[in-house]
C-alpha cells in the first residue's frame, strides 16, 4: 500500500475517535443538566437513644474459694503439778467428752496438802510470838540501859566530888554495858523472828498453791482426746494423764495459688513486717462451710496470716483461716 494512503487512513480514524468522545461528553452533560432532583421522604424509623454514665471508682468484694483441713489451735496435756492419790475424776473425762472451762477434770487427795498448810500457819504463829517476845525484851533492855546510864552518870559525878570511889564507877559502867548487850541481843532475836515470819508466809503461800493444784482445771472449753487415769490411782507431779483440745477457735490452712494472694493485702505475711499488728476486725472475713452428720454447717472466721513457705509439689501458699 502506498505510504501516503496509509497515513490518510490513520488521520481519519483519529478524527472519528475525537468526534465520538465529543458526542458522548455532550450527551452526558445534557443528562446531568436535565435530571430531576429526588423527592425527600420522611423516615418512620426512630434512631436509638444513647445514655452516658460517669464512671466512678469503688471497692468491690472479691471471693476466693479454697479447701482445707481443720486443725485445733489449743491442744494441752493433762499434767498434775503435785503428787498424790486421785480422789475423783470428771464424769466426762473420756475420749470425746466435753468439759466446760473451770470445771475440775481431776482432783488429788487434799489431806496431805491441808496438813502442810496448817503446819505453815503454825510456824507463822510461832514466829510472830517470838517477835513479840523479842520486842518485849528490847523494851525491857532499853529501860534497864537508861537506868544504867543514869546511874553511871550519877556515880561519875560523885566520883568527881570525891564522894564515890573508882570501884563504884567501874561497877556502874559494867551494868551499863550489860544492859546495852541485852538490848542488842533482843534486837537480833527480833530480826531472826522477822525472818522466820517471812519464811513462814512463803511456806503458807506455797502450801496454798499446792492445795489449789490438787484440782486440775483448764481456762477454756475442751474436748477430751484421751485419758489415762482412774480414781484411786497414784500420780506423780509432771505425769501426763490425758490430752484435750480447746473449742474456742480452730484454724484451717487453705492452699491458694500465688495470684490469689493479691487480695489479701492486710494479712500479715513475710515481707510485710509493718502489717504484723493488724486488728482482727480489719482482717478479711471468711465463710467456712462443712458437711457434718448429714447437714451443712457454716461458721464465720478471719484470714489471720499466710504461712511462710510454698508447697514444694503444688507451688501453692497456705492461707490460715481462724
Amino acid at each position: 500500500m502506498p505510504r501516503g494512503l496509509k497515513m490518510n487512513r490513520q488521520v481519519v480514524q483519529a478524527l472519528l475517535v475525537v468526534v465520538a468522545l465529543a458526542i458522548g461528553g455532550a450527551a452526558a452533560g445534557a443528562l446531568v443538566l436535565t435530571r430531576e432532583k429526588p423527592e425527600r421522604v420522611a423516615s418512620d424509623v426512630a434512631a436509638p437513644l444513647v445514655e452516658t454514665v460517669r464512671a466512678e471508682r469503688r471497692d468491690v468484694p472479691m471471693t476466693v474459694e479454697g479447701y482445707g483441713t481443720v486443725q485445733v489451735q489449743t491442744r494441752s496435756r493433762i499434767v498434775p503439778e503435785v503428787s498424790g492419790r486421785i480422789a475423783s475424776v470428771h464424769p466426762e473425762l473420756h475420749s470425746g467428752g466435753y468439759i466446760q472451762a473451770g470445771q475440775v477434770l481431776v482432783e488429788i487427795d487434799r489431806k496431805d496438802y491441808e496438813l502442810a498448810l496448817r503446819q505453815a500457819q503454825s510456824e507463822l504463829e510461832r514466829a510472830e510470838a517470838g517477835k513479840a517476845a523479842a520486842q518485849a525484851r528490847i523494851t525491857e533492855a532499853e529501860a534497864r540501859l537508861k537506868d544504867a546510864e543514869d546511874d553511871l552518870a550519877r556515880t561519875q559525878s560523885l566520883y568527881e566530888e570525891r564522894v564515890a570511889n573508882r570501884r563504884e564507877v567501874t561497877k556502874a559502867q559494867i551494868e551499863r554495858d550489860v544492859a546495852s548487850a541485852q538490848r542488842q541481843t533482843a534486837r537480833a532475836d527480833q530480826r531472826e523472828a522477822e525472818a522466820q515470819i517471812a519464811a513462814a508466809r512463803v511456806a503458807i503461800d506455797r502450801a496454798e498453791v499446792n492445795l489449789e493444784r490438787t484440782q486440775l482445771t483448764f481456762p477454756f472449753d475442751a474436748v477430751v482426746l484421751n485419758e489415762e487415769v482412774d480414781a484411786g490411782q497414784y500420780v506423780a507431779a509432771g505425769q501426763s494423764v490425758g490430752e484435750v483440745y480447746g473449742t474456742d477457735s480452730v484454724e484451717i490452712p487453705v492452699p491458694l495459688e500465688d495470684s490469689a494472694l493479691q487480695w489479701f493485702t492486710s494479712v500479715p505475711m513475710v515481707g510485710r513486717l509493718e502489717r504484723q499488728d493488724v486488728p482482727m476486725k480489719k482482717l478479711p472475713e471468711a465463710k467456712v462451710r462443712a458437711r457434718f452428720a448429714g447437714q451443712e454447717e457454716e461458721w464465720t472466721g478471719r484470714v489471720v496470716r499466710l504461712e511462710g513457705e510454698v508447697d514444694e509439689r503444688s507451688r501453692m501458699v497456705r492461707v490460715v483461716v481462724r
